[in-house]
């Protein structure tokens, strides 16, 4: 059977075509169609698949199965007659501007690093990209402004078919492994390789890139970038969390970051004032705790409520109590869902975890622990019916 001819391996702008309908079978998923001609991409290189529709059916998705294009339509289309295929077109741009994006971005790190590309994805509002060695976020600005100003050269872009001969001239970025003819695209003096995917006529339609994360990945680094519109919306996005943030700070955007460090100062020496305070507050309650400890079957128990402390505090409080022999200790947190902790002495004999137990069964509480720490948190409840519960 005659295979369909695949219109966008030559002409990715291509935004419509007319095409007979040569199978149109129905599945789980919805209805499989394969055409004469498409100029739908199907998924493939890291690229996404293209949508719009055939014939006033949904294309749902676009795959390539054994050579053959096979559209995934929300609806039947009739065996022999001709249809409109009609791509959604700013889809389908802005997945050109972000695949040649890449080559650019892929060549340029070849060229000034020596490091490889070896994964790409495109996303939905981010793509990334991999290689084969680290990158440090100053190599990055780096080349993420190199590949701008190639960009703006607004080179051609060549696609085409060689023959094997042709093929072995030319500078690919990575040499091919298989024998069948080869689709390449090249940039000339930026990059070449064997490519699938679909790609603007010149670069500067790809308008700007931006590299918007680094991090290491596998031994190499992986790059999150966006293009074109994605690229714009991006910028623009930041700009106005910075405008908003140096409104609120009373400076410029640029300043926002000194703003922001002279913020993180001030908070450091409001947590270490608050911490030196709860320090206090928790040695005048460990005073209190020990007043009114209760005495059962010769285990002193210090019981009481800290509901100003926070939890670490709590833990600090609970274990500080606990250090005096024959003792177990109870500090009830606050909160809207409160935590407590239990602790004691190594050589007191109570039960610490059958404690934990009455207290969760009793309270719908959450936690556990060793047999000298527990710690969980309990449905509001009054401390008096708690205190019950733990001395019962």
């Amino acid at each position: 059977m005659e295979k369909t001819e695949r219109l966008y391996d030559l002409d990715s702008s291509l935004r419509r075509c007319s095409a007979l309908v040569r199978v149109c079978r129905e599945t789980e998923k919805g209805y499989e169609v394969l055409l004469s001609a498409t100029c739908f991409f199907p998924e493939g290189g890291g690229q996404p698949a293209d949508r719009g529709t055939i014939g006033g059916a949904a294309v749902k998705d676009v795959q390539l199965r054994e050579g053959e294009v096979i559209h995934l339509c929300d609806g039947p289309l009739e065996p022999g007659s001709r249809v409109e295929c009609l791509l959604d077109y700013e889809r389908r741009f802005l997945h050109m501007q972000t695949h040649c994006g890449e080559h650019i971005l892929s060549g340029m790190v070849l060229r000034e690093y020596g490091l490889h590309n070896v994964g790409f994805h495109m996303g939905e509002g981010y793509n990334t990209v991999d290689f084969d060695g680290e990158m440090t976020p100053e190599m990055c600005r780096q080349v993420e402004e190199l590949v701008n100003r190639a960009i703006w050269e607004n080179v051609p872009v060549k696609v085409w078919y060689p023959d094997g001969e042709a093929l072995e001239k030319l500078p690919l970025r990575k040499k091919p492994e298989v024998d069948e003819p080869l689709r390449v695209v090249e940039i000339p003096g930026l990059d070449c390789c064997c490519c699938c995917g679909t790609h603007t006529a010149a670069t500067g339609q790809i308008g700007l890139l931006r590299i918007t994360d680094q991090m290491r990945y596998k031994g190499g680094a992986r790059l999150t970038f966006v293009c074109g519109l994605d690229a714009l919306r991006a910028s623009a996005g930041e700009h106005a969390v910075l405008r908003e943030l140096g409104t609120r700070f009373s400076c410029k955007p640029e300043q926002v970051p000194q703003a922001v460090g002279r913020l993180e100062e001030e908070l450091g020496l409001l947590k270490n004032a608050l911490a030196g305070k709860g320090r206090h507050l928790a040695r005048l309650l460990a005073l209190r705790f020990e007043r009114e400890a209760v005495e059962k079957d010769g285990v002193r128990y210090c019981l009481g409520e800290a509901r100003e402390l926070d939890p670490g505090d709590c833990k600090t409080l609970a274990l500080s109590l606990a250090e005096q022999e024959n003792t177990v200790a109870f500090v009830l947190g606050g909160g809207a869902t409160p935590r407590y902790v239990l602790a004691k002495h190594p050589d007191t004999p109570a039960d610490l975890q059958a404690i934990c137990r009455r207290v969760n069964e009793a309270f719908s509480g959450k936690g556990g622990g060793s047999a000298l720490l527990c710690q969980g948190t309990l449905s509001p409840a009054l401390f008096g019916a708690v205190k019950e519960v733990i001395l019962a």
